[in-house]
């Protein structure tokens, strides 16, 4: 059974629950969050604001992944990170199948800051094709998929090398989720990002 508390304490320098805004601790990675537009897979818009949160030692990981990344020609673009447990809640009514969504009851580490969903982009920040569309719920969003073009096999291991390299654990299932493993103990958040401040907000614990 959950249960709910309030805490007060803030990352310093960053907002409640040690998250911080990607767009500031990490100025190379562009963020185009999927959900603030309708076309995406649950086919409504499911964020208010393109603002991406993440543990703030997970988006070190990130922000040395992007860094590697430039060394290769490429940017990072993130599209999705943080994600409330609410949303999770909301996803799971829209799309309950536990190989792409995970069950609010169990959360995801997306709910806890330390996942993010990432592709290479060209470093004005535009995406690059990969073997599938982001949230492309089919055998080639997955690693193991060879059918797709050499080149875009190869963007596909390149970004797996990029995160993997900075520390990142990636799924087998879908190209662009990555993971802080060092993280998977922390608090279920229901913090809105388009209003987190130092305020005291809401966590879940299990």
């Amino acid at each position: 059974m959950s249960r709910e508390f309030h805490a007060s304490a803030a990352h310093p320098g960053g907002l409640p629950h040690g998250l911080v805004d990607v767009s500031v601790t990490c100025p190379d990675v562009f963020v185009d969050l999927a959900y603030c537009r309708p076309d995406n897979v649950f086919g409504r818009a499911l964020y208010r604001c393109n603002r991406a949160l993440l543990l703030g030692a997970t988006a070190a990981k990130l922000s040395a992944a992007a860094v590697d990344a430039r060394a290769h020609g490429y940017a990072l673009l993130v599209l999705d990170a943080y994600r409330p447990l609410g949303i999770q809640r909301l996803m799971w009514d829209l799309l309950p199948d536990d190989d792409f969504v995970a069950p609010p009851s169990r959360g995801s580490l997306h709910n806890r800051g330390a996942a993010v969903d990432v592709t290479l982009a060209t470093p004005d920040g535009t995406a690059l094709q990969m073997p599938s569309d982001y949230d492309e719920f089919s055998p080639r969003a997955s690693h193991r998929y060879t059918d797709a073009p050499p080149e875009l096999c190869g963007r596909r291991a390149r970004l797996l090398a990029i995160m993997e390299g900075a520390g990142f654990a990636s799924y087998h299932a879908e190209w662009w989720h990555y993971t802080d493993r060092e993280h998977t103990d922390r608090a279920l958040l229901d913090v809105d990002p388009c209003e987190a401040t130092h305020e005291s907000r809401k966590v879940h614990r299990s």
